[in-house]
């Protein structure tokens, strides 16, 4: 008898934390990777602006977006990134990885809120698919701990 056969076969996690996790990692990822570009071009993008035969009202919007875009970038990066270390740690099926998800996700809301005004209204789609995702994870982990028989994922997760 080999020692692939004294372990017990693992429990399939739940398709809807597979699923989740699939997209979050995709939406914070292209995210980081989107701010982080607009930080490094950020004085290129400047120059073209000044440089480009735009009238009044399009230059003063494109200056307007683009200070918006570099005001929240650096927040929205580490925001993002504290989001995908919750969404990892929750792969793990580690209940904290829900917690820190909280935490990333109520920052970003803060921050694009503190930038561009707190209006709910300009931010109801944002604040939607927030709680959306927050509660779909809630419910996927939930299930999980119900397959597993245990209501503490954290010591014993899955492989």
């Amino acid at each position: 008898m080999t020692d692939f056969q004294d372990h017990e076969t693992p429990i399939e996690k739940p398709t809807v934390l597979k699923v989740l996790v699939v997209l979050s990692c995709i939406n914070q990822g292209l995210t980081i990777l989107f701010l982080s570009l607009i930080k490094l071009v950020e004085k290129g993008a400047y120059n073209v602006i000044e440089n480009a035969d735009l009238t009044g009202e399009e230059y003063e919007s494109s200056i307007r977006a683009l200070d918006y875009m570099s005001s929240i970038a650096l927040p929205n990066i580490l925001f993002n990134i504290i989001s995908l270390y919750g969404v990892v740690t929750m792969w793990k099926l580690k209940r904290q990885g829900w917690h820190i998800y909280i935490g990333g996700q109520a920052g970003l809301l803060i921050s694009s809120m503190m930038v561009s005004g707190i209006s709910f209204g300009d931010h109801m789609w944002e604040i939607f698919f927030t709680i959306s995702f927050v509660m779909m994870y809630h419910v996927a982990l939930n299930r999980a701990e119900q397959e597993m028989g245990n209501s503490d994922i954290g010591e014993n997760r899955l492989n």
